[in-house]
Parts: structure tokens; C-alpha cells; sequence
């Protein structure tokens, strides 16, 4: 594979759903953005930022099957 990439899929659900609470809270003062949550190439040069585990995988303790 020469490379693939990353769409920010934790970005895409938080930050829509902060802006409708954002609206919500200000009573329609503040409208939700149009927000670009970047696209990243991830290649063989960089794909190690990418391996780690991450804090929003989920939080059960249950081993997956």
C-alpha cells in the first residue's frame, strides 16, 4: 500500500455535536460553523503517529472477539 488516509473520525462526532450544544445554549445566537476537520496522508513515512492506541477507542474492559 503507498499510503491511505486520515479523516479525523473523533472530530467529525465531537465537534458537531459541541456546536449544537453551543447552539442550543445561546438560544440560536451562535449557528453551527462550517468546520473542515482536515485530511491527512498517512504513508509508510509517517504511519507510526497513527499506531498508538487511543483514550476514545471506547472505555469497556471487555477483550474484543
Amino acid at each position: 500500500m503507498t499510503f491511505t488516509t486520515d479523516q479525523q473520525p473523533y472530530l467529525q462526532g465531537f465537534v458537531p455535536v459541541q456546536q449544537m450544544y453551543l447552539y442550543k445554549l445561546s438560544g440560536g445566537a451562535v449557528a453551527p460553523a462550517d468546520t473542515n476537520t482536515s485530511l491527512a496522508y498517512v504513508t509508510k513515512d509517517n504511519v507510526q503517529l497513527y499506531l498508538g492506541k487511543s483514550r476514545f477507542e471506547g472505555s469497556t474492559s471487555t477483550e474484543p472477539t
